[in-house]
């Protein structure tokens, strides 16, 4: 098994292909196809944490303060 990368970024730091990717695995981890509005509804500021293993996202938190 290859190692996770994790790195961190402000949701406004985000380029769009990593905001797709993030859309693509939030839509596909919870068969929820409303993750594609996901960043319409969020602010900026908040904290978010990415996995990538063989550079490919696999994993996404983020922190924000509601």
């Amino acid at each position: 098994m290859e190692d996770l990368v994790i790195t961190r970024a402000r949701t406004e730091e985000l380029k769009e292909p990593i905001c797709n990717s993030v859309i693509e695995l939030c839509a596909e981890a919870h068969q929820e196809q409303d993750f594609r509005n996901l960043f319409t509804y969020v602010s900026s500021g908040e904290l978010r944490f990415l996995a990538y293993q063989n550079e490919v996202l696999v994993s996404h938190a983020v922190v924000a303060t509601r």
